[in-house]
């Protein structure tokens, strides 16, 4: 259980420190502030990861292409190169790929039988420890 624990954590690290999804975001950001800068929604600071799923969704006006294959597009020009480049960003994540794997309903069991027995072990404990004493 430490090893799948330690995954997702380390998963959620790769997530954290990346400089590439940020970038990414950056880039949804101004994308979508640039779409809505007439409206209530422009020059917004951030979005909801579920807003994501609109990039899928919209469309151009010739109806040929989606804005997640637009932003593709942009972002292998924009890549220079330098740091592996945006569009590539999913290499960076290697330590995603063990937690995939990780069944969280049954670790979170797991760890809720740990705990169930430490706390009957700390009874246990307290039992003993009042019976010497007494």
């Amino acid at each position: 259980e430490q090893e799948k624990v330690k995954a997702l954590r380390n998963a959620v690290d790769c997530l954290q420190d990346s400089r590439s999804l940020r970038r990414l975001f950056s880039v949804i950001l101004a994308f979508g502030n640039y779409m809505n800068g007439g409206t209530r929604k422009g020059q917004a600071h951030g979005f909801k990861l579920q807003s994501l799923a609109q990039l899928t969704r919209c469309r151009s006006s010739d109806n040929k292409t989606t804005l997640m294959e637009y932003l593709y597009l942009y972002l292998q020009k924009l890549d220079d190169g330098a740091d592996g480049g945006l569009a590539q960003f999913p290499q960076e994540w290697d330590a995603l790929n063990a937690a995939v794997s990780v069944d969280v309903p049954t670790l979170r069991a797991a760890i809720a039988q740990v705990g169930a027995k430490l706390k009957l072990i700390e009874t246990r404990c307290k039992t003993a420890k009042t019976s010497t004493i007494a």
